[in-house]
This record gives structure tokens, sequence and C-alpha cells, in this order.
């Protein structure tokens, strides 16, 4: 469940305040899972409140802040700032970001939460250590091409980030992306990235530990489209990368495809079926399919208001491992 409240915005201020938009969203999710392939469910729940404050400060800096509360075990709960960064506008169209922000590494790891086909990101992620989809840092982006083809908005958009990289560690961490995405508005759009995330520790010998020195490396290049076509949308991306973890060192790749179609005016139906190959060396495939509903309350601006329920089964490639089918309820308003 996803309460986002309005905007309250005083028509007498005057300054920054004018300027300053505050909004609060709270999530509720329901998930049904059944881990062995049994009916014995396993039932449970997450919370998510987010507050959001942005807005200007004079002509060239915007700035967006968002601390969260969350709780995915019941008694678990900590507080996360998701948001937290200033936009430099000075140099327009190029635009600098500073902060905690989400960096550019692909297509779903880059959309909005809110916006999200289904309320899951593919499984990508998780399965080769990726990063998080937030990291602090530095990031340079603007539109190096932006005209009007045929009614349509025609757009080429940049971005480059320097940010902390997936763990800290003692002497070097950094990640580096880089992305570039074209697109013809309500039409199509495609994408190409580049991530290098680089761990190095080094300890000094001392008499209690033997000297240290271990590095850590990931990077994948990805390309992605999407296509939209009146009620229907579909697409997927692509990602071929490789790990170095200390001695070891191994391939991974894998893709998604997802499609979405309108069945009336304020419901659509969606299935995205993934397949990971998560080391090439051992062809360790790991392989997803997700379908659902959603019901949109108000159809002119869709996220705002609806309902949506999914149903996602995961086979991994050790036999010894059972699939996991899992069951999950969203609803997420915002007024």
């Amino acid at each position: 469940l996803c309460l986002l409240a309005g905007e309250h915005e005083k028509p007498y201020e005057k300054g920054w305040r004018k300027e300053t938009k505050v909004k609060a969203q709270i999530k509720l999710s329901a998930l049904f899972e059944d881990p062995h392939g049994q009916t014995d469910y396993n039932i449970y729940s997450k919370v998510k409140i987010d507050i959001l404050i942005e807005g200007k400060l004079g002509a060239d800096f915007k700035y967006r802040l968002r601390p969260a509360y969350k709780m995915d075990e019941p008694g678990k709960g900590k507080l996360v700032g998701s948001d937290m960064y200033v936009d430099y506008l000075g140099f327009s169209p190029l635009r600098i970001r500073a902060g905690k922000f989400k960096y550019p590494g692909s297509l779903g790891a880059f959309w909005s939460s809110g916006k999200m086909d289904f309320t899951t990101r593919p499984i990508m992620s998780s399965e080769v250590r990726l990063p998080q989809s937030r990291d602090i840092g530095i990031m340079f982006f603007g539109d190096a091409l932006k005209r009007k083809v045929g009614g349509r908005e025609l757009k080429l958009r940049l971005y480059g980030s320097v940010t902390n990289g997936k763990e800290g560690a003692e002497n070097e961490a950094l990640m580096y992306t880089a992305r570039m995405e074209f697109q013809l508005k309500e039409l199509f759009r495609f994408g190409t990235c580049y991530l290098k995330n680089h761990q190095h520790d080094e300890w000094i010998p001392t008499k209690m530990n033997a000297p240290y020195d271990y590095v850590n490396d990931l990077e994948y290049g990805s390309v992605d489209l999407t296509v939209f076509l009146k009620r229907c949308r579909f697409g997927g991306e692509f990602m071929s990368g490789r790990v170095e973890d200390g001695a070891d060192a191994f391939d991974f790749e894998g893709f998604y495809v997802k499609a979405f179609v309108g069945l009336l005016k304020n419901v659509e139906a969606g299935v995205r079926y993934e397949l990971w190959d998560r080391n090439r060396n051992e062809r360790y495939r790991t392989e997803v399919i997700t379908v659902g509903v959603t019901f949109f309350f108000n159809p002119r601006e869709p996220h705002t208001a609806k309902l949506q329920l999914n149903w996602r089964k995961l086979r991994e490639g050790d036999p010894a491992e059972d699939d996991e089918n899992i069951f999950e309820v969203l609803l997420q308003i915002r007024f």
C-alpha cells in the first residue's frame, strides 16, 4: 500500500519557502511466499515511509531530500537516506548532481520505484552482486540533442558519474558509470551503459595480523530498448560482465524481456521473463517469470493511484534448490 500526501504551498510565502514542496509517502506491501512449492505459505509484509522535500535555492540550484524509514521484517526497522542531493543548473544544458542519488547503472536501476512496471526490479541486481541502486558521489548529465520531430520530442541524454561503490573499502573504493539514452517520446527509448565497480582493501601487517591485499572488481555493459504503441509497450535489457573477486574470476550475462497490454481503460496486464547466467564458468542459471495485473484508479495519471497483483516464480540452476513462488499485493495512492 502506498500513500502519497499532497503538496502544500502557501501563495504568500517568499524566497526559498515558495519554491519548496513537501510530500509524504507510505508503502505497505503484502507478500505470500511458498519457497518449497507446497501449501505452507509464509506471509509477511514490508513497510516504508518516505518524506520528500524538494525545491530551489536561487536560480542555479535545486535540491531533493528524501529520508525514509524501512521495515522489511517485523521489529527490524531502520532509518535510511534515499535521495539526498543538490543539482547545479548554471551550465545548462549540463547539470551537476552531488550527494546520494540513483546512479545511471541500467534501465532497471534508474527508474523510479513508483513508476516501475512491477513492484520488484529484475533480479540481476542481487544475483551478480551489483551495487545498490543509490550511491554517494557526483554525476554529470544533460541533453546533447533535443528537438521536435513529427510533433514528438527527440532527445539524446548523456550521463556520467563517479560514486563510492558497492561497499566501503579501507583504501580505494570507486564506481564509474556512463550511460547514453536516445528516445522519441511516446514511441521508443533506447539506452546503453557501462559500469565499473572497483574495491581495493589493503592492510599493513602487524604482530597479530598477516598482510592483506584484496581487489574486487565488477564491470558490465548493457543495452536496453522499450517500445510504446498506444496501449501496448514492450522491451527488455541485455547485460554482460565480469567479476574479479580476489583470486576468483568469472563472467556473467543475462537478459529480461517484458510486455504490457491495456485490457480496459483502467486495467493493464503484464509479463516479464528473466534468464541470468550468474557464473558462465559453472553455467549456473537463474530463471524468473513474473505475471501481474494493474488497476488504475486515475487513468490520466496512472502512477498516482493503482492496485497491482503479481505472481513471481523463481527457479535456481542448482537442482538442490527448491522453486520459489511469491504472490504480492501493492496499493499506491497519491493525492
